[in-house]
């Protein structure tokens, strides 16, 4: 029976010393007692899955140690190896039709990234509602990297969308330190209303984005975006979402951003 970090391509004594880290042996001197691997090969390979993604490494007291990746780079080292395995790196695939609904799902970094340059063209001028869950920026900096969604950013502008968003509590003050004041300088002036409730609803990296006629479930952490169009699903999800808009306290996201850039001058 194959080893299961077979998967990423790995040769056997790559996957032992992989598990090796995984359960927690950071050092080539444990992995080696472990395994049985030589120090010298050991050292090749963990250079190897470092360079793969699959674990990084630090130093401690001048001796150097690994562990294991982040959820998100073995998800996205996992989906390089099945789209090779599949023949495709990129997808789209209409789950659902019927009269004009339409549930469809994309995936990888290329389709999202088309999806939402064609979203945007596609709702010129339009009122879209945004909830966004907590630390969802991390996902969208390693899938598509700063400089694209300050693309997407501007392209919001220059398409006129009327953005209202739910956040959580102080958004805009954690936001902002780590995304950039360019980040904020072309998000500002988007929201025409904010509404901030408690934190502890927003324990997730997803985030949703409605408009009259369609319904976007993101993802990036996952490389992942349903879109549901024409369906009562969307209705109900408004129905909600006015239901919190309703009942939450509103807040001039814009004027806080300024505030935040002249900060960060």
């Amino acid at each position: 029976m194959k080893h299961p970090f077979a998967l990423f391509g790995l040769s056997p004594s790559a996957s032992k010393v992989l598990s090796a880290v995984k359960d927690g042996l950071p050092t080539p001197v444990a992995i080696s007692n472990e395994t049985g691997i030589s120090r010298p090969a050991i050292y090749a390979i963990l250079n190897q899955l470092e360079e793969q993604g699959l674990i990084t490494s630090g130093t401690l007291k001048g001796k150097r140690f690994w562990h294991i990746a982040n959820p998100s780079q073995i998800n996205r080292v996992f989906e390089t190896a099945r789209s090779a395995l599949l023949g495709s790196k990129e997808e789209k695939e209409l789950l659902y039709e019927e009269k004009n609904i339409e549930v469809k799902v994309y995936r990888g970094k290329k389709t999202i990234i088309e999806l939402m340059r064609f979203i945007y063209q596609e709702h010129v001028g339009e009122t879209c509602i945004g909830i966004q869950g907590a630390n969802v920026y991390d996902g969208w900096r390693d899938l598509i990297g700063l400089e694209t969604i300050h693309e997407l950013n501007k392209s919001i502008k220059k398409h006129r969308m009327i953005m209202q968003v739910i956040v959580p509590q102080d958004h805009f003050q954690r936001v902002v330190p780590t995304m950039g004041v360019e980040w904020a300088k072309h998000f500002e002036g988007r929201t025409t209303r904010v509404n901030e409730i408690d934190e502890s609803y927003f324990q997730n990296k997803g985030e949703m984005v409605v408009f009259k006629d369609s319904v976007y479930l993101i993802c990036m952490e996952e490389a992942l975006v349903i879109e549901i169009k024409h369906s009562h699903i969307q209705k109900m999800l408004l129905s909600l979402i006015h239901y919190v808009q309703d009942n939450s306290r509103v807040i001039d996201g814009n004027q806080i951003l300024r505030e935040l850039m002249t900060a960060e001058k």
